[in-house]
């Protein structure tokens, strides 16, 4: 019973890729929702094995998923990040090269995808980088903010 109920949700994969896209607004994330919800029914049907799977329950699984995601991302605190901008008010001083290099050591550790955002967004908008990524404004503050705390540990381990 249990397996053929998941066979039957992978027969509408585009159907539910349509949902996912339609919840997150991103061509992107939509994959990540999608599967992210795929595995919350496969633990809702271990713990009950008879449930039949409708798309209305599919779809409000998805959302319930997406909305937990976006709670889960907005209980950070950013308040003591350290701005890339407040390094450029410093007056040119050797503290400052030394700041400038660590930050570019710090930048060449993450990851394309982290870094390509944090340089975009600080020189144009995030509507703009939406826009060029195709995909929605809060999606790209989000990856912005993960971003940021990657870019904050990983100067905090250069200065140590």
């Amino acid at each position: 019973m249990f397996i053929e109920e998941l066979d039957k949700i992978t027969e509408d994969y585009d159907l539910y890729l349509g949902y996912a896209y339609k919840i997150c607004d991103c061509e992107i994330e939509k994959y990540d929702l999608l599967n992210d919800t795929y595995l919350k029914l496969h633990d809702g049907l271990l713990k009950y094995p008879n449930r039949k799977l409708s798309k209305r329950f599919i779809f409000l699984t998805m959302r319930s998923v997406f909305i937990d995601k976006l709670r889960k991302e907005t209980k950070w605190n950013y308040t003591d990040l350290d701005s890339i901008r407040e390094l450029e008010q410093d007056k040119f001083t050797e503290d400052r090269l030394t700041s400038r290099t660590k930050l570019n050591e710090a930048l060449s550790q993450l990851k394309f995808v982290d870094r390509e955002i944090l340089l975009r967004t600080e020189e144009k908008s995030l509507r703009i980088v939406a826009k060029q990524l195709q995909c929605n404004h809060v999606t790209i503050f989000n990856r912005k903010k993960e971003a940021l705390i990657k870019l904050k540990k990983k100067w905090q381990n250069g200065k140590q």
